[in-house]
């Protein structure tokens, strides 16, 4: 999705990919850290092409647009192309009059500085102009930052599948000279961090297990039902001397049953708070738990889908 952003040097107001980290203001030509630059809730309203007016000013050209207006005819009329406005959005760079070849160009020369955005929708305008594997290939290249990030390759494959039905044997192989070895490092790279990833999976499940059994003879021990069982016992037990010594002395009884009841009392209570506090270690150890699996199976699965992708290219490109 394209946003917009103010250029933290020139000030003005430009459209950029969100997912791209830079690309380059169209005004200033600099090369902008999009994280430094200002980002816009909604584009401007008198923004055209990439390019702010002033409304204050605009008013006061419109009388010059008028008056320049037969002059445009009259060079139309002479054979001299008018150079029109781009459409609202259009990539840096981008002119109305530019063909297949020039637009080419630039994107290309946008993908050596690494403006990934402005390349793939300057790769657009080619295919507005005429359908090519080239383009569509560079669509490709500008969404996987040159086949080195594979993690948004489903956003493109549309485009990879029309590039590769389109060009030939001889041009298939000629790309996987250039980017078949890089794949197959990258895919290395993922696969020795799958492997980590199920490693520290399994063992982290072993020392979970530990743990469970380790909290479970520690619950055996000093469980807070335990506490309050153990405690009623007494109590009760307490409560019976009292009353038999009450019987046959005819006094004091009283005071064991008193304190009876303060110790089973003050027991229950205690084996009770415990209880409830092992019930919140126990409930806050299981949402750590889930957690750490539903990050661990959400990494698995972006590196299986960017090792899927590899293959998928290679694929083609090798053979």
């Amino acid at each position: 999705m394209k946003v917009w952003f103010r250029c933290n040097k020139c000030g003005k107001a430009f459209e950029a990919e969100e997912r791209v980290r830079t690309d380059i203001c169209p005004h200033c030509m600099s090369f902008i850290d999009l994280s430094r630059a200002e980002r816009l809730v909604r584009k401007p309203a008198a923004a055209v092409c990439g390019k702010e007016v002033d409304p204050a000013a605009d008013a006061a050209s419109s009388a010059m647009k008028k008056t320049a207006a037969g002059a445009k005819s009259v060079n139309q009329a002479a054979g001299t192309p008018a150079r029109g406005i781009s459409p609202l959005g259009c990539p840096a760079g981008a002119d109305a009059e530019d063909t297949y070849d020039s637009l080419y160009a630039k994107a290309e020369n946008m993908m050596t500085f690494g403006a990934w955005g402005n390349a793939a929708a300057l790769f657009r305008r080619c295919l507005e102009k005429r359908e090519s594997w080239q383009a569509r290939f560079g669509l490709v290249r500008a969404a996987t930052r040159e086949l080195t990030d594979l993690s948004n390759f489903a956003d493109v494959q549309k485009d990879a599948d029309a590039a590769f039905d389109a060009m030939t044997e001889t041009e298939r192989l000629s790309l996987g000279k250039r980017y078949v070895p890089k794949l197959e490092e990258k895919r290395q790279s993922l696969k020795r961090s799958y492997a980590a990833l199920e490693v520290g999976e399994r063992l982290s499940t072993e020392q979970e297990g530990n743990s469970v059994g380790k909290n479970k003879r520690r619950k055996g021990a000093v469980s807070g039902i335990a506490i309050i069982v153990a405690c009623a016992i007494v109590m009760v037990f307490l409560i019976i001397i009292g009353v038999v010594v009450m019987f046959e002395t005819k006094g004091g009884g009283e005071i064991i049953i008193y304190i009876a009841l303060v110790l089973g009392v003050s027991g229950i209570v205690i084996g009770v708070q415990g209880n409830a506090r092992e019930k919140k270690i126990w409930e806050l150890n299981e949402s750590v738990r889930t957690f750490s699996e539903q990050t661990r199976q959400a990494e698995r699965a972006k590196l299986k889908t960017q090792i899927d992708a590899i293959d998928y290219l290679c694929g083609f490109l090798k053979y």
